[in-house]
């Protein structure tokens, strides 16, 4: 599986980046979006609450990199292999079906995470974001901590996309929702009482981006991320079986009928 996801490591840098103009109008798109931040958190400084919106969208923006990835990105990964035949290739293989996915996921996540690095590297040096040294590893953590459970929802919904053979853009519409109730942009207390309270008990999202706000701010304090921590990793033993199974479910159903995966 090393040479498996070695190569889809390159696909997706090779696709995304596929010369060095991609990767600096990357870097210029990133500096675009932190100069929307700079001037919008100017615009309602008067007005937030919370202290530094630049901050706030900067931290909400970096923390679900990552998540919005597995969960959106894994299904687009599978479509794409799907389309170029890569995963019927890959099912020759004599490996279990959901190790191919983990390892599709697998290949987003160093990018992901070297943006997000990027995100908060830039802010810092062009618009003086600042960020306390001990908070850069508990937010290391608590991506960490968050992989399983975000793994698990990227898998049901690649599940459900093998399944259907459509239905990408509403994960992405889901996943835009998702990072609006977490509060990516503004405050959740905007959003009504009961939207509020059942975002923080039924979505991941919210929970990760409340609890690296904490941390961002507070510095790392292990008491009070313990609770929040295990209920990241609560999350992934839930989500990821279920999506294990939901994708042996899908591809025993492929192979019964014996139908190629047609994805639109």
């Amino acid at each position: 599986m090393t040479g498996a996801y070695s190569f889809l490591l390159r696909r997706e840098l090779r696709d995304r980046y596929p010369t060095r103009l991609a990767i600096a109008g990357e870097l210029l798109g990133l500096g675009a979006s932190l100069l929307v931040y700079a001037y919008t958190a100017r615009a309602f400084a008067p007005r937030f609450q919370g202290g530094d919106y630049f901050s706030y969208l900067l931290i909400g923006e970096a923390t679900l990199f990552a998540p919005l990835a597995l969960f959106n990105g894994l299904a687009r990964s599978v479509r794409l292999s799907a389309q170029t035949g890569t995963l019927e290739a890959m099912l020759a293989q004599p490996v279990a079906p959901w190790r191919i996915l983990l390892v599709l996921g697998g290949a987003l996540l160093p990018i992901e995470l070297a943006r997000a690095l990027l995100t908060l590297g830039l802010g810092a040096l062009l618009f003086g974001f600042a960020l306390a040294p001990s908070a850069w590893g508990t937010l290391l953590s608590l991506q960490l901590l968050a992989l399983p459970a975000f793994f698990g929802l990227g898998l049901l919904a690649s599940s459900a996309l093998l399944r259907f053979g459509r239905g990408e853009a509403m994960l992405g519409y889901l996943g835009a929702a998702a990072a609006i109730v977490a509060g990516a942009y503004f405050p959740t207390d905007v959003l009504p009482a009961q939207l509020k309270e059942l975002a923080a008990w039924l979505s991941p999202f919210s929970l990760l981006l409340e609890t690296t706000r904490a941390a961002a701010t507070g510095g790392f304090e292990p008491g009070t991320l313990l609770r929040p921590g295990a209920a990241l990793l609560a999350w992934g033993v839930l989500t990821l079986p279920a999506g294990l199974l939901a994708v042996k479910l899908a591809f025993a159903r492929a192979r019964r009928v014996g139908a190629p995966f047609l994805i639109t």
